[in-house]
């Protein structure tokens, strides 16, 4: 899923801090799609 920038996104729980560190990578839901996108976290700063 190609994300435009300045595409506002909605973040559940709203503060994604410490719960997105624990994991490896995230899936986006889009309304409109029945499939979730999935996008690997980037590691090192």
């Amino acid at each position: 899923m190609d994300i435009a920038v300045g595409t506002q996104l909605r973040i559940l729980p709203n503060h994604a801090c410490a719960t997105a560190a624990m994991h490896a990578g995230y899936y986006v839901a889009d309304p409109a799609q029945i499939e979730l996108d999935y996008g690997a976290r980037i590691q090192g700063w």
